[in-house]
């Protein structure tokens, strides 16, 4: 019982002490759980310390590139600063220059003023001299007056004098000028008046004016023939500017025939990925009129007309000639509508990755229904109707779209 009694003394103080170190244990697993919170927060601190180290090293950097810009920047100024010294003292030594000049431009003014002085008086002079020749001119305008009122009178009386020989006798005055006579005697000229007009009514009705119309006949005439002279000398020029411009377009188009049959043989060659083609002149002599045939040989095939290929194989062709004139003569922008809608799977691949290989210089905008095509196309642009009626535009970035 003594023993038992020990036993249980020996346990109730061990339980007390497995309690204690119990207690002992929850603390330190605090104290830890604390170091631990305490380390972390420090590892926190560390890393942002890190991040500060990095970003003031940059800033340090930035600084020390910064400083050597204001250290050029000084030293530029200090050398413009240089300059301006330089050109300061060389716009002293040029205004210095400047004030002798305008003493020298003073002393002329001063010999001009005086001039001056002696041209106002010479004015005034000439001044007086024209108010004599104005008082002149007065007097002999009147006298013109009173000459051009006895003119005026004597054309009158002339006119009249010239009508009456034009209706008595059908003469001008400078028709009757030669039958003049000094001696005249007006009875025998009355005699004769009455002879000549017997005459006159013997021979009929005269075209008096048969002369003028031969004479205006003849200068419409001449002036016909000069027109007609011009129009032949036209003509041999307009031949000749012709003649030029057809050997200047003929020699053009060979040239661009021959850089176009090279560019067909290449595109050719790619979209059908083998085989060989050419343009050919149905007449060499006659390049501007004549047909051109298209000589095509598809990978596989014998060398044939393009009227005896497939239709597939014709549209791939006419595809070729396009591109051969795009590099002929490229542009910025191209539109294509369904020219591969006649094409198969295989050569519509051949058409997309051909098409999309020219694009790096030409931006194409393609109209198709051929999903080979719109698989290598950068955006997409479609319209949609989710309602009866109502349409709308849908649009899609190939290289934002997640497949």
């Amino acid at each position: 019982e003594e023993s038992s009694e020990d036993r249980q003394s020996a346990i109730a103080a061990l339980t007390e002490e497995i309690a204690a170190m119990r207690e002992e244990l929850a603390a330190k697993r605090r104290a830890v759980t604390d170091e631990r919170v305490v380390q972390a927060a420090r590892e926190r601190g560390l890393t942002a310390l890190n991040a500060d180290l990095v970003r003031m090293t940059g800033e340090q950097t930035d600084f020390g590139r910064q400083l050597d810009e204001n250290r050029q920047k000084l030293a530029a100024c200090d050398q413009a600063l240089l300059d301006d010294n330089a050109r300061l003292k060389s716009d002293a030594a040029a205004l210095s220059a400047l004030r002798q000049a305008l003493d020298g431009e003073r002393a002329r003014f001063n010999v001009i003023d005086k001039q001056r002085v002696e041209a106002q008086q010479t004015l005034k002079e000439l001044g007086e001299s024209l108010d004599r020749l104005r008082a002149d001119l007065d007097s002999f305008t009147e006298k013109q007056h009173r000459s051009d009122m006895q003119l005026s009178r004597l054309e009158t009386e002339f006119k009249t004098l010239t009508d009456r020989i034009w209706e008595d006798y059908e003469l001008t005055y400078a028709g009757a000028e030669e039958f003049r006579v000094e001696d005249f005697k007006l009875t025998e000229s009355e005699k004769r008046i009455a002879a000549i007009r017997a005459r006159i009514r013997e021979m009929g009705a005269v075209n008096v004016g048969a002369v003028d119309e031969y004479r205006q006949t003849q200068e419409r005439y001449e002036q016909l023939s000069a027109q007609r002279d011009d129009l032949t000398r036209a003509q041999l020029d307009l031949a000749g500017i012709i003649d030029d411009l057809m050997k200047k377009m003929e020699s053009q188009f060979r040239e661009q025939f021959t850089a176009l049959n090279e560019n067909f043989k290449e595109t050719f060659a790619n979209l059908f990925g083998g085989g060989r083609a050419e343009l050919q002149l149905a007449d060499e002599k006659d390049a501007l009129n004549c047909d051109i045939n298209v000589i095509a040989q598809p990978p596989g095939k014998r060398l044939q007309m393009l009227s005896l290929l497939s239709g597939g194989e014709r549209a791939l062709t006419a595809i070729a000639i396009l591109f051969a004139m795009l590099k002929l003569k490229p542009t910025p922008f191209c539109f294509l509508d369904e020219i591969e809608a006649a094409l198969d799977d295989a050569n519509i691949d051949n058409f997309a990755e051909y098409l999309r290989s020219y694009s790096q210089n030409t931006q194409f905008v393609v109209i198709t229904h051929r999903k080979g095509t719109m698989e290598r196309c950068d955006a997409l642009y479609g319209i949609t109707m989710e309602e009866k009626g109502v349409s709308k535009m849908v649009s899609v970035k190939m290289s934002d779209a997640a497949f």
